[in-house]
């Protein structure tokens, strides 16, 4: 889906036809209140997410850098646009309706005139070779980061979050909020303790855990969440497709 335009406003999407939120913000209007944030933190809106998302595709990405931002799955996006307020609401659906009655702009007959072209082929090979170089390159980066994870997950035991971010070799606070982005855990009500979405815990990827915590006058259970074994797999895998945000500690 490309060349979105809501409000008058265009919107940017991602090599898996996610949608800006933050585009889409801004086209609504920019204000504080309806910032992608705020509606992330909704419990509601966690559980949506956790119904659209999709094994090894997340529904929800964020991204760092000039382009970077967060970018949702269709769905998440119209259910976003009803949030902010109906007339925003129908701009999204009829943008949406009318790009998929949009004819096909790279017809079959352009792109063999394309490939016809010396130069047009020159240019994909250099291209290709770069990016055999560039994967060689980080496959050599991550060699290391792979043992350790197989050595971590070869014990079976469960990780803190800011365990499982040291493991990952990502910054702890980046890491927990990328959790919550692509709808493993949840603050309820924007705030308090880190909390794991039930679908995560279905599949294994996450658990809670019993904790006691020193208080004042005495100490208490709370519930924390920890990574699995499967989980950190999971999370590694994730942090290594070409749209994983910059997290690295």
């Amino acid at each position: 889906m490309n060349g979105l335009v809501i409000a008058n406003r265009g919107i940017r999407t991602d090599s898996e036809g996610r949608v800006s939120l933050n585009d889409c913000h801004h086209a609504a209007g920019g204000e504080p209140r309806h910032r992608p944030s705020r509606w992330l933190a909704n419990a509601q809106t966690q559980a949506l997410i956790a119904e659209v998302e999709t094994a090894g595709n997340p529904a929800v990405w964020a991204s760092e850098g000039r382009n970077g931002g967060t970018f949702a799955a269709q769905q998440l996006v119209i259910a976003y646009a009803a949030w902010i307020d109906p007339k925003f609401h129908l701009q999204v659906v009829n943008t949406f309706l009318a790009s998929k009655r949009a004819p096909d702009k790279n017809p079959v007959s352009d792109l063999k005139a394309a490939l016809s072209d010396p130069a047009v082929l020159r240019t994909l090979l250099l291209e290709q070779a770069d990016a055999r170089l560039e994967l060689e390159r980080r496959v050599q980066e991550l060699v290391p980061r792979v043992d350790a994870i197989e050595r971590l997950t070869s014990t079976g035991a469960s990780l803190s979050l800011t365990a499982a971010a040291k493991a990952l070799h990502v910054k702890p606070h980046a890491f927990m909020t990328w959790l919550a982005t692509i709808g493993w855990t949840y603050r309820a009500g924007g705030f308090g303790d880190w909390q794991a979405i039930q679908k995560r815990i279905d599949t294994g990827y996450l658990t809670h855990v019993m904790v006691e915590v020193g208080r004042t006058g005495g100490s208490q259970l709370k519930a924390q969440v920890k990574v699995t074994p499967k989980g950190l797999t999971k999370l590694a895998e994730l942090l290594q497709t070409p749209n994983a945000p910059a997290l690295a500690a």
